[in-house]
């Protein structure tokens, strides 16, 4: 994977076309793994995700931002988007 230099700072304001530009990842989903950079881009809407059953998408009191992932309804699985959260780190 490529090495990159975060530019985008907390508040920025950024398209997500010039955000996927810059660091790559799928262009629509929840979850963007980039094939060029070491980046898994998660997006999320809570106001809006409700409607489609991602109840939980938000900062919660222990401090964490709980994401649902991929799959709304039971277990979640390994599909692409949520593997590349698991292994994100290797």
């Amino acid at each position: 994977m490529a090495k990159f230099e975060w530019l985008v700072k907390s508040g920025d304001k950024i398209l997500r076309k010039d955000l996927h530009q810059q660091y790559g990842g799928r262009r629509q989903g929840g979850i963007g793994a980039s094939a060029s950079t070491s980046n898994v881009l998660i997006f999320s809407e809570p106001l809006v995700g409700k409607k489609y059953g991602y109840n939980f998408d938000g900062w919660m009191t222990d401090g964490c931002y709980h994401y649902t992932g991929e799959g709304q309804y039971g277990d979640q699985e390994m599909k692409p988007g949520n593997a590349a959260i698991l292994t994100h780190e290797q």
